[in-house]
């Protein structure tokens, strides 16, 4: 294949995805636009129609799910009412105004929503950098406006109030995103110095002065990689993505069980990998790669805590980001209210098993550890409200009866079966039980939630 230059953005995400794009449904788009009050511009919405779902776009930096889209107003309410509300009552209380007089939060606590433009503009945020440094989305006035396809603003301060224009419009911000994804795409590499781009370049038969062309950044392509440039009046950098990588290794769950827990399959082998037929609730799994890069080859801590990736994959998901601490795990675990646990985060399936991504490349911070096994953190989010499972088999449900805040629960296709765990939920209002092997399903006659069941031999 000759180089090609100055690619397209579709070109580039056929680069990116090497099967089929996905993308989310008009549905879940107009959801949002519903939601919010708005239209998102049609180049972004196409792309959500298209090429949504595809991983390159959670790979670096994080775009967010039609769901997760909120206006930055709605979003600093939040940060008022989880982190400073107290603070500033009490500095109000104690004649300590003064020292809040630069802080635009403590100035927005102050004010009525209607004046806090007086402080800060409205962006509707659709992309994260991939530890919440940054935030970025349109203004919301433009999008009231209709500009058809108005710039994008990316946030200064590591707040939601400071903002600046970072892209003139979607398909600029776009292919910058993706310039941040090629950054080690499949071992990709990464160049600054002048003599290893010159060199790089060369070698792959690319003529210099075409991929500067028109301002000095560029794109190019051959069967194997593809090429980001970028120049400033004093720093260059050229990154080089590769096309594919080899397979993961497949996954041999009765080596796991032996080697791992330490305990031998009941039955024959056989049997055990058959205890879910093809249609029913999976596994999750690992590659060995993630697997030793998470730890989970050495020994528990004693009396840790422990996480399950997939788990921990969703938190990260829902705050941007993948705590650092011990405190911060804490935290973004207490202030979970809803988590959806189902094919988001699947990288490929098995017949019996789904291979998940990795929540990060590192061990988690002590007591905290991964387990594939254990999804008592569950029980931990003192302040979830809504759960939803599906496809998912899990090992144990036991961590619902600390879930008291519980509003809804949605277990479909899953192997929950025993209805007494629900008794002690008295905050539920929704349960649907779809596909699962019920037991004691005269329990739920005594709930005041609304229940809609269907048992998987009704299947």
């Amino acid at each position: 294949m000759a180089v090609k230059y100055h690619l397209t953005l579709s070109e580039m995400m056929d680069f990116f995805c090497a099967t089929e794009h996905q993308g989310f449904s008009i549905w879940e788009i107009e959801e949002t636009e519903g939601r919010l009050g708005i239209s998102l511009p049609q180049p972004y919405r196409e792309y959500l129609l298209h090429y949504g779902k595809d991983r390159v776009n959670t790979y670096y930096n994080q775009m967010m799910e039609p769901q997760k889209i909120y206006a930055s107003y709605e979003l600093i309410e939040e940060d008022l009412a989880d982190e400073w509300v107290e603070e500033y009552r009490e500095a109000v209380e104690q004649g300590k105004e003064a020292e809040y007089a630069s802080d635009p939060y403590f100035q927005l606590w102050r004010l009525p929503v209607e004046r806090w433009d007086t402080v800060t503009e409205n962006y509707v945020i659709i992309w994260y950098e991939n530890q919440g440094v940054w935030s970025a989305g349109y203004r919301k006035k433009d999008l009231l406006d209709g500009i058809a396809d108005p710039p994008v603003y990316i946030s200064t301060n590591d707040d939601y109030v400071t903002y600046a224009k970072c892209a003139d419009n979607t398909e600029a911000f776009l292919i910058e995103m993706l310039r941040g994804a090629a950054r080690g795409w499949n071992k990709g590499e990464w160049y600054t110095d002048l003599a290893g781009i010159e060199r790089v370049l060369a070698d792959a038969g690319i003529a210099p002065e075409r991929l500067r062309e028109p301002s000095g950044n560029g794109t190019c392509m051959d069967e194997g990689h593809l090429y980001f440039y970028y120049e400033s009046d004093d720093y260059r950098e050229l990154l080089a993505a590769n096309r594919t990588l080899p397979a993961p290794p497949r996954f041999d769950i009765n080596s796991y069980i032996r080697r791992d827990l330490g305990v031998a399959p009941s039955g024959s082998e056989r049997e055990f990998g058959q205890e879910q037929p093809t249609y029913g609730p999976r596994r999750t799994a690992l590659n060995t790669y993630q697997m030793l890069n998470l730890g989970m080859r050495e020994p528990k801590p004693q009396n840790g805590i422990a996480l399950h990736p997939l788990v921990a994959y969703m938190i990260q998901k829902c705050f941007n980001h993948v705590p650092s601490t011990a405190y911060d795990w804490g935290k973004d675990i207490a202030r979970m209210k809803t988590l959806t646990i189902g094919t988001y985060g699947i990288m490929c399936r098995e017949e019996d098993f789904l291979y998940i991504y990795a929540p990060s490349e590192y061990h988690a911070p002590a007591p905290y550890y991964y387990d594939l096994r254990d999804w008592s953190v569950i029980g931990r989010m003192t302040n979830l409200q809504n759960l939803t499972i599906e496809d998912i088999y899990i090992d144990d449900y036991s961590f619902l009866q600390n879930c008291k805040n519980l509003k809804k629960l949605h277990l479909n296709n899953t192997n929950f079966s025993d209805c007494r765990l629900l008794l002690e939920l008295s905050n539920l209002k929704e349960i649907k039980l779809c596909f699962c092997p019920l037991e004691h399903r005269e329990v739920l006659q005594k709930l005041s939630a609304k229940c809609s069941i269907v048992d998987v031999r009704e299947r």
